[in-house]
């Protein structure tokens, strides 16, 4: 009886020994599964890391040539402001040009209807007034904003 017991006890663990030997096949099964598994895993974050890498790199790439067209298209409008504000001084500097020829003009004509000391009449183009032996510029006419009647 004791060898039939021990028998039973000998058939139960080589069923368990066989349980646990499909078990750990299992396990290991599972664990070579989940480190495939795994290393897909890795793969795939790795290739969308690279492709959201690439994709970076077109929209920094992307915004920099749009940048830089901005940066051409500021540019050239500022470079033909620059040309205007150019033309215009050089409008307004002829303008003041013609501005003070024509006062000194106005200023020589003005003088030469002013009656002179020397009893001429009015002559000499308006050059100096002599008095007491000091040669003295007669005073200077009023500027053109001044001129009674004259429009500014």
């Amino acid at each position: 009886a004791e060898s039939a017991a021990l028998g039973e006890k000998l058939a139960a663990a080589e069923e368990a020994l066989e349980v646990a030997a499909a078990k750990a096949q299992f396990q290991e099964a599972s664990v070579r599964q989940l480190e495939t598994d795994l290393d897909h895993s890795r793969h795939e974050t790795a290739r969308k890391e690279a492709e959201a890498q690439r994709a970076a790199d077109q929209s920094t790439a992307r915004r920099e040539a749009e940048l830089e067209a901005l940066d051409a298209k500021v540019r050239r409008a500022l470079d033909a402001k620059q040309a205007v504000i150019e033309r215009l001084r050089a409008e307004r500097d002829g303008a003041l040009a013609e501005r003070d020829e024509a006062q000194a003009l106005f200023n020589a004509i003005e003088q030469g209807l002013q009656p002179s000391d020397d009893g001429g009449g009015g002559g000499g183009g308006g050059a100096a007034i002599v008095g007491g032996g000091v040669e003295q510029q007669a005073p200077h006419p009023p500027t053109a904003h001044h001129v009674p009647g004259r429009r500014h």
